[in-house]
């Protein structure tokens, strides 16, 4: 596990990171006619941004080791200042000038966090909070909800595959014959597999083969 001071400093440089990437986008009038949907990275939330919102609060909340009640503090206080944020951020023009202004609204809306996360949970542990939380980046949230996103559909693929066994063990238990069982459940353990390499790594995968491979290759062997 990293200590506070370590979490700490790794988040204001991801912050500064993203800033930067910010800064980059918001520079060219160009890229912004030409590319308009990279833009929306920046610019739009993604569709379950409060479920991110929330995720992170409850991480940092972990992190902290903070209890159910400071916990719930963090979480409101959090998503509060990201709402505000976005309130601000949605009616602002989308000009070249705009982007001194990007970047004064997201200062000022990490500073208002850290007085409300300070008056919330104290200020040794407000100031630490305020750091992981106080990027205010889309860019961010829309990279936790792909890996969301990701993750979802690999559960659906395993809850898709259980649902099709379930109904083939039935089948083959009331005709009395087992035959065309791996039919049936190949195109599930195909899905699965796909599915489960979007989120795993090559070490995870090998992990996972290491573990499960030789029970799904019965089923997709011939």
């Amino acid at each position: 596990m990293f200590s506070s001071s370590k979490l700490s400093a790794v988040a204001r440089t991801v912050c500064a990171l993203l800033a930067g990437a910010s800064l980059v986008a918001l520079v060219s009038v160009r890229s912004y006619a030409q590319e308009e949907e990279r833009w929306k990275v920046f610019t739009t939330p993604p569709e379950n941004v409060q479920v991110v919102w929330f995720l992170q609060a409850r991480h940092v909340a972990s992190e902290l080791d903070l209890d159910r009640e400071a916990s719930r503090n963090l979480t409101r206080a959090y998503t509060a200042a990201r709402e505000e944020h976005l309130k601000k951020l949605e009616a602002l023009p989308k000009e070249p000038d705009s982007m001194g202004k990007f970047m004064e609204i997201r200062d000022e809306a990490a500073s208002a966090l850290e007085k409300s996360l300070v008056e919330a949970l104290g200020e040794e542990k407000g100031k630490k909070a305020s750091a992981l939380l106080g990027g205010f980046s889309l860019l961010f949230d829309h990279l936790v909800a792909d890996i969301l996103t990701a993750q979802t559909k690999a559960l659906t693929a395993l809850f898709k595959y259980e649902e099709v066994g379930i109904k083939a063990m039935k089948e083959a238990r009331e005709s009395g014959s087992w035959e065309g069982m791996r039919e049936k459940l190949r195109p599930a353990v195909v899905e699965l597999g796909k599915q489960a390499s979007s989120i795993y790594s090559q070490q995870q995968l090998n992990e996972w083969k290491e573990k499960y491979g030789w029970f799904f290759d019965r089923i997709l062997s011939e």
